[in-house]
């Protein structure tokens, strides 16, 4: 279960991903689901911009390689709204030059593929 901030305790807590692997997804949305999150998944950073995501309670994990913009564009996109707060974890089997410029981005975490689900879970855990 997934700590309530007493700020907007009764705001869910939304988790979005963006990964191009129906399979990724697929797992990733079992896990956030079984631990109460309310999960949206994207397979690109377009159909993501495409929906209106606002909630003030969430995180964004995003894979670093995508057909169209990359994870690494979407995050500089994002960082330069002043709308977006949501921590980003990024999930990738890229290179250390990825995880450097994840960071510097302001990324909150970086698991490369394959990950333990759990270590990403406390991670997000931890943001929310």
């Amino acid at each position: 279960m997934h700590p309530a901030s007493p700020d907007n305790a009764n705001d869910p807590v939304r988790i979005f991903a963006i990964d191009d692997d129906s399979g990724v997804r697929d797992a990733l949305a079992c896990l956030f689901k079984a631990a109460d999150y309310r999960f949206t998944g994207f397979a690109s950073a377009e159909a993501f911009l495409n929906q209106e995501v606002q909630t003030p309670r969430g995180c964004l994990v995003l894979d670093v390689e995508l057909p169209g913009m990359s994870g690494l564009e979407l995050q500089k996109l994002l960082r330069n709204q002043r709308a977006h707060r949501l921590p980003t974890i990024f999930i990738s089997s890229g290179n250390s030059d990825y995880v450097e410029r994840a960071f510097k981005g302001g990324a909150s975490g970086f698991f490369h593929k394959p990950f333990a689900p759990e270590d990403l879970l406390r991670c997000v855990e931890r943001l929310v």
